[in-house]
């Protein structure tokens, strides 16, 4: 960014010839470095330091948070709900066969568990996610011949789940 400045910023074709000469590099990758030194450049701090009426320095955060934007909560809200109603409909082994693919807890959803054998510095168990599984290792579980088979059952109850929420999405 230095060498660009030097050249007073300017883009044209010229004096990007002269910045990559310089950087010992091609004009594609001179273009590139430039676009993220001034993306780098653009940046802006998520807080922002004041003085306030009683010459305290205070901190806040400059940008508003938009996780509270009641529409949008409410659309996840649904969306969720909906596909769990979905998924509590499914048969008991797509059930079981989803939460082994897509790695989380049959019966209580989460994608963690917590490994009691193996603790932390602090004596506590560690969280850990819960693994997905392969086709292969699903069709031994539920006693299928291929992992084809595993895989169509999967399919299918993937597919029973995006017919339930599609008029929300």
């Amino acid at each position: 960014m230095a060498i660009w400045y030097k050249y007073e910023r300017d883009y044209s074709d010229k004096t990007l010839i002269k910045v990559a000469g310089e950087l010992e590099e091609t004009v594609e990758n001179t273009k590139e470095i430039l676009l993220g030194g001034l993306l780098n450049e653009n940046r802006v701090d998520l807080y922002r330091q004041y003085t306030d009426d009683d010459g305290e320095e205070c901190t806040e955060e400059a940008h508003s948070d938009g996780t509270s934007d009641t529409y949008t909560l409410f659309m996840k809200n649904e969306l969720y709900t909906r596909l769990w109603e979905a998924y509590e409909k499914l048969e008991y082994t797509e059930r079981k066969m989803l939460s082994q693919r897509l790695g989380f807890c049959f019966e209580c959803h989460s994608l963690f568990y917590m490994d009691h054998n193996d603790l932390d510095e602090y004596g506590e168990p560690k969280k850990k996610s819960i693994k997905k599984m392969m086709y292969t290792d699903i069709a031994t579980d539920h006693e299928y011949s291929s992992a084809n088979t595993a895989h169509n059952k999967c399919e299918k109850a993937l597919e029973k789940l995006r017919k339930a929420i599609k008029d929300l999405i």
